[in-house]
């Protein structure tokens, strides 16, 4: 076997002034073998990017490496190894760039050389099409998903021996995840380079992996080919992991008379001269779930914006809301109560000073005229239903997991006691088993406070889970509205494609030829 990387028995330990010790990696053994993709795949704080870290040497200064070693291609790994044979796709890809150097000097200085026509036809191939455009801007003029396709070629276009890929697709949608993931491994097999995948994306784990470790709580749980894992997961983490990629389908309901809360009528956008929303029409009923899904930048999140009242339409849009005609939205009180938003990044979306009591409190402040035992009761009952009765809300927001904050955004919301409940992409940072949890959780609360959903997101998969319709968005146009999975027909091309491109979890099924 000729191995690239080798860890052999590593464990990692918080050390904070050498008081209370915690064990974060515990007996971590693995290898790379030269140009195989080896995957390693857990939840949310299960040590993917200690273990990260660990490898490139930037652990923090209060935790190291307590015993263990790590070996590239059979010596101990050195910063002069790491920077001349290893390349990293981080996961967040805003930070990962220079805000104050245009995209195409960064290039340059990542491959030590000017960009070549032949660069440009692999950047161009990554689903960056006006390349020339993205090349001459600065990352805080690009999307999330247009940065994170950057560093990717970034990487590409390095060719590292190992290419380390930490939660690489993440701000993808499912067309474009494809896409560079199929590019991806092209030029793994051109240059026979070694890949080690860490996401929580078991699906694309299944489909283009050589190897997989199953992470849970620092430890290795369970190892093996993505096919015998398929078939034979022994462990209950790895049994519930795969359960949680098994698909639930839309089902045509029996049609029952509702009031309908949102009727969009030929809404319009644009952003210097440029159209973002181009006739969007769509409606909304009570207690209903629907989805809004399409790649990035094709208008989903201006849409939720305007809804909600924070931007305004090119056409003094109007439109029904509980059968009442609404103009100029955000200065109405009763409107901002009644429609509420969660965004994608938790993180962003409250005051990383406050406290979770602090957080909550705000919108009671806001609408309702009640004393501070009725806030105080509202608040807990509110945290016992997004399943977080045990949190210490004196803790900081910084404290909380994403997964935490994200259900403290959710509570935020529901506290208001809203008709319209936005969703802005909030699960496309939380790994499968806990945005499946946060899903069905969201469907559970419609029903017992009685609200409705406008879900927007890039993700098929979670459409499927939790809609009761969806509409297909491309380039600010509705493309196609689905009400069930049975017999789908299709308006338009891009929506078939998108069915297309989803993977399907099965490595006996694959999409991608790896």
């Amino acid at each position: 076997m000729n191995k690239i990387l080798e860890i052999n028995s590593l464990e990692v330990k918080y050390m904070p002034n050498n008081e209370n010790e915690k064990t974060i990696l515990e007996n971590i053994s693995l290898n790379i073998e030269k140009g195989k993709i080896v995957s390693i795949v857990g939840e949310s704080g299960s040590g993917k990017t200690m273990l990260i870290k660990s490898i490139l040497k930037k652990l923090p200064k209060n935790i190291g490496v307590e015993k263990g070693e790590i070996s590239f291609l059979q010596k101990n790994i050195s910063e002069e190894t790491i920077l001349k044979h290893i390349g990293l796709i981080t996961q967040n890809p805003i930070e990962s760039l220079n805000p104050s150097m245009k995209i195409y000097k960064q290039l340059e200085e990542a491959i030590n050389g000017e960009i070549t026509n032949q660069a440009k036809i692999l950047i161009e191939k990554l689903g960056i099409l006006n390349v020339e455009e993205v090349l001459n801007s600065y990352s805080y003029k690009l999307s999330g998903g247009m940065c994170q396709r950057i560093i990717i070629a970034m990487m590409m276009l390095k060719k590292p021996d190992l290419l380390i890929a930490d939660e690489p697709t993440t701000s993808l949608d499912m067309i474009n995840q494809s896409s560079i993931i199929k590019e991806l491994i092209k030029l793994q097999k051109e240059l026979n380079m070694s890949i080690l995948l860490v996401t929580h994306d078991l699906p694309l784990v299944m489909e283009i992996s050589d190897y997989v470790y199953v992470l849970k709580e620092g430890k290795i749980i369970e190892e093996g080919t993505p096919k015998d894992i398929y078939d034979n997961p022994k462990h209950k983490y790895t049994k519930e992991f795969l359960e949680s990629i098994k698909r639930k389908k839309i089902n045509k309901k029996v049609e029952i008379k509702k009031e309908e809360v949102l009727n969009v009528q030929n809404l319009y956008k644009d952003y210097n001269n440029k159209n973002i929303l181009n006739n969007i029409s769509f409606n909304l009923k009570e207690n209903e779930i629907i989805s809004i899904i399409g790649e990035s930048g094709s208008g989903k999140s201006t849409l939720a914006r305007i809804i909600s009242g924070i931007e305004c339409s090119k056409n003094s849009f109007e439109y029904y809301f509980s059968n009442k005609r609404t103009k100029n939205m955000f200065k109405d009180k009763n409107y901002r109560q009644k429609v509420q938003i969660v965004f994608q990044n938790s993180f962003v979306s409250v005051d990383p000073r406050w406290t979770v009591y602090r957080i909550l409190k705000e919108p009671l402040n806001n609408f309702f005229d009640i004393s501070l035992e009725e806030k105080e009761l509202r608040i807990k009952k509110v945290l016992e239903s997004v399943e977080l009765s045990n949190i210490d809300i004196h803790l900081k927001a910084t404290n909380l997991s994403g997964g935490q904050l994200q259900r403290v955004c959710l509570a935020r919301a529901l506290l208001a006691k809203p008709k319209l409940l936005i969703l802005d992409e909030f699960t496309a940072s939380l790994d499968i088993v806990i945005r499946n949890k946060i899903l069905d959780l969201v469907k559970k609360l419609k029903d017992k406070y009685n609200f409705s959903v406008i879900f927007i997101t890039h993700n098929l998969d979670s459409v499927i889970r939790i809609s009761d319709r969806f509409y297909v968005m491309k380039e600010g146009k509705i493309l196609d509205e689905v009400n069930e999975m049975e017999n789908l027909t299709f308006r338009s091309e891009y929506t078939k494609f998108l069915f297309e491109s989803m993977m399907t979890g099965n490595p006996h099924y694959k999409k991608i030829n790896s």
